[in-house]
């Protein structure tokens, strides 16, 4: 992720050259997955551009605010154009309200697993915030089990009752969760657009800038259409189905990073936010962005428990990857059940 002004990118032979000032390093470009430039002030050149296109190297062209301004892509991909078409014509049968319902009690379960991992970690050491805890878990859990009951022929006859089911369960998590962070933040509950205090700031960078991206190459490079989902409706230039894969992995690959960094105590409140003369608002620090983007990105590269097999453990950004590829495997095959990633605890 190239974040600093004034750097220079460019290529020598098979190489990647980065440059900042007199300081020079050179990267084998196919060591590199993907090249997310954040900083309008970063540069390239074409050669370099053409260097990762023909590597099928994903390019980002990211902002300080989270959501990417674009991507640059290969004009080859993998994938099969059947499991395209058959992501559009599960939206109108059984199979886009089985997903719609996957995707949003998978994101409820892995809430009520974290909320039971912060509980037992802190049952002996701190009693009364652990019950907390351990109630919200209970009732998200409800909540989960809820939303898998649903009963539906389509994705627009459920998609209501799922999505009110799985705010509630959100409400019931964050407001267990908001006692994780110290209280001069003033959480105020979770918000997404515009939220300009310390907490929501640093979870929708996260979301947007870092996880956001890992779903919507993980499903473009399995040759589906990252702009026809089945939870979020369509809406025109909204990622839907890159969102709906996302919504499995925010507790483990984003919140669960921010709970560390204030345990850890990695940052100083006062130095989060700083102010952005230009749009007169509070904005996040250049520090809070580079620890958050360590942080985030060291969590993508740790294994995780994932499979059948409670031994078998695999990298998280390629559990990312391999979710994608199940997904496809459900439209094309329904008796192939897609199933969550499910957080251990």
């Amino acid at each position: 992720m190239l974040s600093e002004f004034g750097l220079f990118l460019g290529r020598k032979r098979n190489r990647y050259v980065v440059k900042n000032g007199n300081a020079k390093n050179e990267i084998l470009s196919t060591d590199v997955e993907q090249l997310h430039i954040l900083n309008p002030g970063v540069s390239l050149s074409t050669s370099a551009l053409r260097l990762a296109l023909s590597n099928q190297t994903l390019v980002v062209l990211g902002s300080r605010n989270g959501w990417p301004h674009g991507f640059v892509i290969p004009a080859k991909i993998s994938g099969t154009i059947r499991a395209k078409r058959e992501q559009f014509l599960a939206y109108h049968d059984f199979r886009g309200a089985v997903l719609a319902k996957k995707f949003a009690s998978g994101k409820s379960f892995n809430q009520r697993n974290l909320l039971k991992l912060l509980w037992k970690n802190r049952v002996k050491t701190e009693p009364g915030l652990a019950e907390k805890m351990y109630k919200a878990s209970e009732e998200v859990e409800r909540l989960a089990r809820e939303i898998d009951s649903i009963e539906g022929s389509s994705v627009d006859k459920i998609r209501t009752d799922v999505m009110n089911r799985e705010a509630r369960a959100s409400k019931e998590y964050w407001d267990a969760v908001s006692n994780l962070f110290p209280p001069e933040l003033k959480f105020p509950g979770r918000k997404t657009r515009g939220a300009t205090d310390p907490v929501n700031a640093m979870l929708n960078f996260g979301y947007k800038a870092i996880l956001f991206v890992e779903c919507w190459k993980a499903v473009y490079y399995s040759g589906l259409d990252p702009y026809a989902g089945y939870l979020h409706a369509d809406r025109p230039g909204k990622p839907s189905l890159a969102l709906d894969l996302m919504e499995e992995f925010r507790q483990h690959v984003v919140d669960r990073v921010l709970f560390t960094i204030f345990s850890k105590k990695m940052l100083k409140i006062d130095e989060i936010m700083q102010f952005d003369e230009v749009k007169n608002q509070q904005r996040l620090s250049k520090q809070t962005i580079q620890v958050l983007i360590g942080e985030i990105t060291g969590q993508l590269e740790s294994e995780v428990a994932y499979g059948r097999n409670s031994g078998e453990r695999c990298l998280m950004k390629n559990v990312i990857q391999n979710q994608s590829r199940a997904l496809v495997s459900y439209l094309m095959n329904p008796s192939k059940e897609y199933d969550p990633f499910e957080l251990a605890w």
